[in-house]
């Protein structure tokens, strides 16, 4: 139960910045040309990047052994292991930005730093989830965003990449020291706790060197073959679905401090494996909710957050969300599999992804543009779920075999919704896929009901 709490105050949280991101959209797309628009989704990907590659894959370190050193009383283990990352990324994010800084300028600088602190503060953030204060981590999350946004709104007339760049940096750097402050400076002997986490950590430090890629490769890549303006109408798309995948990815933060804290023999026993089931199947139908929103409401969406002029990112928009639906195949298997330690599938298995996407990326982006790129998000997907289905198989064939098919009737009822542009035949194909898990469904919610009953 207190798991379901935490999880309804991360998504309360997170609706309510998704709105101020959104919104944050709408004013640059809406006061900002197509052309400055897309450099500046360069630049602060570009640092969004950098910062993301130098989390060193400490998040994913955090969330395996803050647990265990909670559950063994060593909060000053798990101190160090906080700070001392922080205080490193900071000091690397200075030193990056000085020559940014010096060749191009402040806007440039400022709008780069501040995109990189946003992974500084993403460290203390996922501490906080680590040791269960889900109240303080929504609580940045949401404060954030309003100020953020209060902020924009203020300069609106005057607004321009300077601006943009200045108010980003005030409010990230604000909120790295409000976050400081959650985490005592009661600290041991880093050396010590480099030693009890260099094994797992090495394998989270290559996986984290990959995991930004899959925010932000496409945006590097696009301008080798396609002006800024094609680069700014894909970016409103991923925008969308990256606001998405950040929702998606709160469940299997959540869970999995929670599975790292359990002992082994928890793990192997009938009532946790009902569990998993139906938390995968949770997970599925969240993210298919998500795709059903970009399916029926995606050019409402777009206009909402920029203009009409940028309706073309619909198809690309539910190709890309259709594209992440495809990862559940694996996601919650991929989580599982780290949380019990086992790092090294879930970097090989991003290191095929990425492979996938720029070998597919340069055989069809030059001829045939953003759907090429689309191409590439899909077939890279498929590629890595069957790699992991097969190095990592937690369910029957006969399950997967049936989460596959389901898949493919999705994809059947989006296609004939998005060149026939008729709602009944997709409605026909949906009803027919939630009538197949009613079983599913029967079973998940028994076992909701008996923890109600505990409680």
């Amino acid at each position: 139960m207190k798991y379901i709490k935490n999880l309804v105050l991360f998504y309360l949280s997170y609706v309510f910045n998704f709105i101020i991101g959104f919104a944050l959209i709408k004013i640059l797309s809406t006061t900002l040309n197509q052309e400055a628009l897309g450099r500046y989704f360069y630049i602060t990907n570009i640092g969004a990047l950098a910062g993301n590659v130098l989390l060193l894959g400490f998040p994913l370190t955090f969330q395996r052994y803050i647990p265990l050193y909670q559950r063994e009383g060593k909060m000053e283990n798990a101190y160090t292991l906080v700070h001392i990352p922080v205080l490193a990324h900071t000091l690397i994010g200075i030193i990056l930005s000085i020559p940014i800084l010096i060749l191009f300028g402040y806007a440039y600088f400022s709008l780069f730093f501040s995109f990189y602190l946003i992974n500084t503060i993403t460290l203390y953030q996922t501490a906080l989830v680590s040791t269960f204060k889900v109240l303080e981590y929504s609580l940045t999350v949401l404060f954030r965003g309003i100020l953020l946004i209060s902020s924009f709104l203020i300069v609106r007339p005057l607004i321009n990449l300077e601006r943009i760049g200045t108010i980003s940096l005030l409010v990230n750097l604000l909120f790295l020291l409000i976050l400081f402050t959650q985490f005592p400076l009661k600290l041991t002997s880093a050396k010590k706790v480099l030693n009890e986490i260099k094994d797992y950590w090495k394998y989270s430090l290559f996986n984290q060197l990959l995991a930004p890629f899959f925010v932000y490769l496409d945006s590097l890549l696009i301008p080798l073959f396609l002006p800024f303006s094609q680069l700014s109408l894909f970016q409103i798309s991923r925008k969308l679905d990256f606001g998405t995948r950040q929702t998606l990815e709160l469940p299997l933060q959540l869970t999995a401090p929670i599975i790292s804290f359990k002992k082994t023999d928890e793990l192997v026993t009938v009532e946790f494996a009902e569990k998993y089931r139906a938390f995968r199947l949770f997970y599925f139908y969240l993210t298919f909710f998500w795709f059903l929103i970009f399916q029926f409401l995606g050019k409402f969406l777009i206009i909402l957050i920029s203009n009409k002029n940028y309706l073309p990112a619909y198809p690309y928009l539910l190709g890309i969300s259709f594209s992440f639906l495809i990862t559940t195949l694996y996601a919650t298997d991929s989580m599982l599999a780290r949380s019990l330690g086992n790092i090294k599938l879930f970097f090989y298995k991003d290191v095929l992804w990425l492979l996938g996407f720029i070998i597919i990326f340069f055989l069809t982006a030059p001829k045939l543009g953003l759907r090429g790129v689309l191409i590439a998000f899909l077939l890279s997907s498929i590629i890595t779920s069957l790699y992991h289905i097969l190095n990592f198989k937690v369910l029957s064939s006969f399950e997967y075999g049936f989460e596959s098919l389901r898949l493919v009737f999705i994809g059947i009822q989006s296609a004939l919704y998005l060149y026939q542009n008729n709602s009944l035949p997709s409605l026909l194909i949906l009803t027919m896929i939630i009538a197949l898990d009613f079983n599913n469904f029967k079973k998940a919610i028994n076992i909701l009901v008996s923890k109600l009953r505990e409680k």
